[in-house]
Order: structure tokens, then sequence, then C-alpha cells
């Protein structure tokens, strides 16, 4: 059987009335999805689910509406596996101030671009110049802010993560692909917030040779006001928020 891939999932949980849906290219990702759940038993030739499918859309739909609520961020689980969709996106790779950086406009890290990252798209040079000299030169007023809850946008949305201080008063919202990806690539990583809306998480690696005080990336918080995210809250179910 061939393993299932997220575009998988996603086109079983758009089913309506036992069928998946094989003509709106908008809701199937990958034209393979069929031909692997075929393979693997969750729907027959014809589209229709079939017992093992039905069930697998129920666990999927179960999980779906915890993470709609949003479940405890848990380091080294969450993170784990840095997300395919980096590595489907165009990538603008540069030097900025003697230091290389990657940026697909949603992030900028300091290094090249990996072998998978095969697209390539150019940023204007006076978008990269201000993120430079406002959020890293000028870098300052900064507060540490640690993983808290791990929620979807929607169902089958963008998976965020939100960034809180240690007493759960000030919380952000960061895809979590570039969160996993921070991980992935640096060690000793600590991300900082600022006060001011609208401003980029600074990805802080310590004893790095960063670009400005150990500045290693900048990562832009979601617009939550623009899309079905659900507030969070300090909760004490979620026990202490984690340390990096």
């Amino acid at each position: 059987m061939a393993k299932l891939k997220k575009a998988d999932l996603e086109l079983l949980a758009h089913s309506d009335g036992g069928r998946i849906n094989m003509v709106d290219r908008d809701k199937i990702k990958d034209p393979t999805s069929r031909q692997r759940l075929e393979e693997n038993g969750l729907i027959d030739p014809k589209g229709y689910l079939t017992d093992e499918g039905k069930k697998m859309l129920d666990s999927v739909n179960a999980q779906a509406e915890q993470l709609l609520v949003g479940i405890p961020f848990v380091l080294g689980v969450h993170d784990k596996k840095v997300s395919e969709e980096l590595f489907e996106i165009a990538w603008d790779e540069r030097k900025v101030n003697d230091h290389q950086i990657i940026t697909d406009g949603g992030a900028l890290f300091l290094g090249k671009r990996e072998g998978r990252m095969s697209q390539k798209v150019t940023f204007p040079e006076v978008y990269i110049e201000k993120l430079f000299h406002k959020y890293i030169d000028g870098a300052a007023g900064l507060h540490i802010v640690y993983p808290h809850t791990l929620q979807i946008a929607a169902l089958h949305g963008v998976t965020v993560v939100w960034l809180t201080d240690d007493k759960q008063k000030r919380p952000v919202v960061i895809q979590l692909k570039y969160l996993a990806y921070a991980l992935h690539k640096f060690k000793n990583v600590a991300f900082l917030a600022s006060d001011e809306k609208a401003t980029p998480i600074r990805v802080f690696s310590k004893g790095s040779k960063g670009i400005a005080k150990s500045i290693v990336g900048l990562i832009m918080p979601v617009d939550v006001s623009k899309t079905m995210l659900r507030g969070i809250k300090a909760r004490k179910d979620f026990g202490a928020v984690n340390g990096l």
C-alpha cells in the first residue's frame, strides 16, 4: 500500500455524500491522491468511501475539531517533521549586508536554500533592506515567547502555533511550518516578540554567528483578524509554557 499524504486526507475530508470530489481542482491538491486512497482501500473505483474510508474520515474530523479548539504544543513532537510545504513554495536567495539569506515573503532565515527548495522567486531589494534595517539592525524592546497552543485556522486550513510569554498574557500567532524549520535548522533557538502589532517574530540562536545579536531569522505573524482562529487564554490544564 502507498503511504498516505496530507493532500489525500484533505481530499477524503472534502467528500460529499460518501464520495470524494473528483472534479473540483481547488479540492484536489495532488492528482495522485485518488490512486493512493483506492490502493489503501479507503474508496472504491467510483470514488465512494468504503467502510474503512468512513472510519478514517471520522478520525480525521475528530482530530481536526480538536485542533480548531487548540491543543497543547508539545516541543519535540509537533515540530518534529518539517512541513513539505516549505519545499514546494518559491524562495529568494541573496546576500544582504554580507549575510546569505533566504525568504519566501512570510519568513526570512539566515543561510542558503536547501536542495529541495527548487522553486525560485525574486523580491524587490528595497523590501529586503527594509526588513533588515527595521527589524534586525533595529531590534530592541523584545521579550521571549514560547510555543503554547497548536491550532488550525479553519477545517483543513493552515496549522499555526500560538506563542506567548511566561505569564500567558501576550500571545502572537505564527505558522507551524516556519517554527518547525527554525528548530530544524538552528540550535538553541528562542523566539522574541515585540509589543508592537504586525511586527515579525525574531528567531534567536544562542551562540550562533547571527545577523545581529544572534538573530538568525524573522517570521511574520498571522493576522488573526482575518482568519477563523479561536482565541486562546491562559489555561492551567496546559501546564507550564514550553521552554526552549
